[in-house]
């Protein structure tokens, strides 16, 4: 098997603070890959800048080569959240160049398509959530768009959480002593180190990504506290290899050969020595592999979800003469009414704002701007009532159902408790501020499936459901789920036609000019605008600069002139 690896470490980025460890432990990482013979790139910034034309540059001669089983790009460095979902890894230009950072999502993704059967990101650097002079970032893609038939499987392991940071300490005051908690444990166990990350496969130990990101979950947060009780750092994966793909290998040692007692020894009548033995000691497994699954039963954990839920059944029943459509608003004080004519704004008894619409707004987008003045661009869907909760003044769910004139009410209300169970099962993966499910690709398939079913009364549930198949890797789902909901009534939400676009035959961009609201609804799916040609990328740039991070897109107040000069 070839094996690669691009490593790169990156000390000084902009006017950020300087880091001590990243190069070194570019340096210990590459030191790794010889030991398990793997052709390694070593790219960082002792001698020099790293730019975004070096790394595409190492990655393109990996994937020119046509012989690359498995692709390794270790990072580390600053890193940055835009939002859930949006992360970049700066190189040393950044943010000055707003090209000189790594999209780490976009690059995920089209690294499915390149050839190489499976790459490996290891991110150490802190996903904290961007100040305003990253906001402007823009980012650049380090895989090309491939064509491959072939799928590739792609695991990501993280050095912390969305939103925290990870750490470099020194050791007892040292000058130089200082390295990063997380490469430093990493290390421990690609080196074979750690006797239950290790699992017997043949002649061989390996090391499997699973079980060394279990190890790391557990490990980093004590190393963490070791140092500082109030340090706080929990690693974050995205695993989907399966046995044998591996990213270390160690050979067993020859089992001990016993020594028959000779035949002189027993008729002399002399007592047999046994034979010298080797004790060797046997570490038990416990059989459990790492994985984090969404499950379709009920449980406990869902109830809070679920009490937010029903609200949507009263919420769904409104009928307003004339409205064609409109959305139901819960836990907010009030809304504001800068969208101009064609709307109408009450609340009932029971505190619900209800917004109607007689006749559709431009880009078919209603912008919710509520008591802080955030603004939240959201889908009008004629025949739809749009339902959002908000709590502690963040919008933390979105659904629609059939205004009750509609011919897909009925429908809805006789399957409204299964709808709901969906609801709760995706408003439970998605507490992080992002969409996300974790485990193998079969699973993940089966999850958006299972989410997909109702998409024709709940068009959030397609929405959901492309991006499962996202990570799953099966644009052929997503195109599907797209195909279907481009033969309904209504606009195809942003989201699902944005994501069927990926697909590398599918370049026809005015799919996302008729589609509903005029951007990504969910935050995580700016980071794939990239992707797209330059000319329709130019058209939401600009807003992206005013995004606020959250699992739902936010635009803060400033945005407002932008959206009166171009949409409204």
């Amino acid at each position: 098997m070839v094996r690669r690896a691009i490593i790169i470490g990156v000390n000084k980025t902009g006017k950020l603070p300087t880091l001590s460890s990243a190069v070194q432990s570019a340096i210990a990482f590459g030191n790794w890959a010889d030991s398990q013979d793997i052709d390694k790139t070593l790219l960082t910034d002792e001698r020099g800048d790293v730019t975004i034309e070096m790394v595409t540059e190492a990655i393109q001669k990996c994937i020119d080569t046509q012989d690359t089983n498995q692709l390794i790009i270790y990072f580390s460095g600053h890193g940055i959240l835009k939002g859930p979902g949006d992360e970049y890894w700066l190189l040393s230009k950044a943010p000055d160049d707003p090209n000189a950072a790594i999209s780490v999502q976009t690059s995920r993704w089209l690294a499915r398509m390149c050839g190489i059967p499976h790459v490996v990101f290891i991110s150490d650097a802190c996903r904290s959530f961007s100040t305003m002079e990253f906001m402007a970032l823009r980012g650049s893609l380090v895989f090309g768009m491939g064509n491959s038939q072939n799928m590739g499987v792609v695991d990501m392991l993280y050095a912390t959480a969305p939103g925290d940071p990870a750490y470099e300490v020194r050791t007892n005051g040292a000058q130089f002593d200082c390295h990063s908690i997380y490469t430093k444990t990493l290390l421990e166990g690609l080196h074979g180190k750690i006797p239950k990350v290790r699992e017997s496969y043949y002649k061989n130990d390996l090391v499997m990504a699973a079980r060394l990101s279990a190890y790391l979950k557990d490990i980093v947060p004590k190393e963490a506290a070791k140092i500082n009780p109030l340090m706080r750092q929990v690693p974050d994966s995205e695993i989907v290899s399966v046995k044998p793909t591996y990213l270390s290998r160690f050979p067993k040692p020859p089992k001990p050969v016993r020594h028959e007692v000779n035949a002189t020894a027993k008729s002399s009548g002399l007592k047999p020595v046994a034979p010298k033995t080797q004790i060797k000691a046997s570490v038990k497994s416990s059989g459990k592999v790492y994985r984090e699954t969404m499950s379709f039963s009920m449980d406990s954990n869902l109830q809070e979800e679920f009490s937010f839920i029903s609200l949507f059944e009263e919420a769904s029943r409104i009928e307003i003469p004339e409205m064609k459509a409109g959305f139901a608003i819960m836990g907010i004080k009030g809304v504001r009414n800068d969208n101009g004519n064609g709307q109408r704004i009450f609340r009932n008894e029971q505190g619900i704002i209800f917004v109607a619409f007689d006749r559709l707004p431009p880009a078919n987008t209603y912008f919710l701007i509520v008591s802080n003045g955030n603004i939240y661009p959201l889908a009008v869907l004629p025949g739809f009532v749009g339902t959002m909760i908000f709590k502690d003044d963040i919008l933390i769910t979105v659904n629609y159902a059939p205004l009750p004139q509609s011919n897909r009410y009925d429908p809805f209300s006789q399957s409204l408790h299964t709808v709901n169970s969906r609801r709760a099962q995706i408003a439970a993966q998605s507490k992080n501020g992002t969409f996300r499910l974790s485990g193998p690709i079969e699973r993940l398939m089966e999850t958006a499936g299972y989410i997909r079913e109702y998409k024709a009364i709940d068009p959030t549930l397609g929405l959901y459901a492309a991006y499962a198949y996202l990570q799953a890797g099966n644009m052929t789902s997503i195109a599907s789920v797209y195909d279907f909901m481009a033969h309904e009534p209504e606009p195809v939400l942003f989201d699902v036609a944005l994501l069927a676009q990926l697909a590398p035959d599918a370049q026809n961009t005015t799919r996302l000019t008729a589609a509903a609201p005029f951007c990504p609804m969910l935050t995580q799916g700016w980071s794939y605008l990239a992707a797209f040609d330059q000319e329709y990328y130019n058209g939401l740039k600009d807003f992206s600069k005013f995004t606020v991070p959250g699992l739902w897109t936010t635009f803060r107040p400033e945005a407002s002139e932008l959206i009166n000069s171009i949409i409204l």
